[in-house]
């Protein structure tokens, strides 16, 4: 493979992985407002703004909600679906420990549901599997 070839994949691969890889530690953006969400995720795919007091931001793969009010973002939503087992787990450790990086200790409630706290944030994460299909969902909600 020739040189240019070579640096344009290489290019286009550093553009692309943002895409990819979709962060989901969504319990950062509790308490952020509306331009900083569409800073970090892009355009979502519908923003609600019928009532002010609970605007809502949705974005699709992975399906994301972000709900928000005057003060920012209060509640954050996420559920993402894997075709493995194995690239779930590396993706929930990974969230882990960013949390527990974060300031949040972490509350083991079984194999498949563990609650995060951290400062001024709860965050649900539960696994689901049925049939070969597994998802991901983590619900943070900001606490006073």
């Amino acid at each position: 493979m020739n040189r240019p070839i070579l640096l344009l994949f290489t290019i286009l691969f550093l553009l692309a992985e943002p895409l990819f890889a979709q962060d989901l530690s969504v319990f950062n953006c509790i308490g952020k407002n509306k331009s900083e969400i569409i800073k970090a995720f892009g355009q979502p795919a519908h923003i609600d703004n019928s009532i002010p007091s609970m605007v809502c931001i949705f974005y699709k793969n992975p399906n994301m909600v972000f709900v928000l009010d005057e003060t920012g973002i209060y509640q954050a939503d996420i559920v993402k679906k894997y075709s493995s087992e194995k690239e779930l787990r590396k993706d929930l450790s990974r969230c882990i420990e960013k949390s527990i990086a974060a300031g949040f200790r972490s509350d083991t409630l079984s194999a498949g549901s563990i609650t995060l706290r951290g400062p001024g944030v709860t965050a649900e994460v539960v696994i689901l599997s049925n049939n070969n299909t597994y998802k991901l969902k983590i619900e943070a909600k900001r606490h006073e």
